[in-house]
């Protein structure tokens, strides 16, 4: 059983006063590559921590980072819209679920040609 971290994932996430809105999606964007590169990294040296974990929902996805893997804690990522999946969802979540997702984010790395930590 999963716990959520109450505290979002560090960074400034939102759209900043004056800031041109392909300025901000850039920011963030960038924001996102270098955690999900820290995830290449995690997954391929088998650890849980820092694993990405990406949910479907409705027109974009809901991220969140595995904090710890004992007990195991995640903490949501604000990217985009922020969508997050519901409480019950995250608090089923399971090691399990994480080593899943980080077997597909190796797959995904080696059939892109992605080397660990790259952007």
């Amino acid at each position: 059983m999963a716990m959520l971290s109450k505290s979002p994932c560090p960074g400034d996430w939102a759209q900043l006063p004056d800031e041109k809105l392909d300025d901000y999606l850039k920011r963030t964007e960038a924001m996102l590559q270098r955690l999900l590169a820290k995830s290449r990294e995690a997954a391929a040296d088998g650890k849980a921590a820092g694993i990405v974990l990406q949910f479907p929902v409705a027109d974009g996805r809901a991220y969140y980072v595995v904090m710890r893997e004992k007990p195991l804690t995640v903490q949501h990522i604000p990217f985009g819209d922020g969508w997050r999946i519901p409480p019950a969802h995250v608090r089923g979540l399971t090691l399990r679920d994480v080593r899943d997702q980080a077997r597909w984010i190796c797959l995904e790395a080696e059939l892109t040609g992605t080397k660990r930590g790259e952007d």
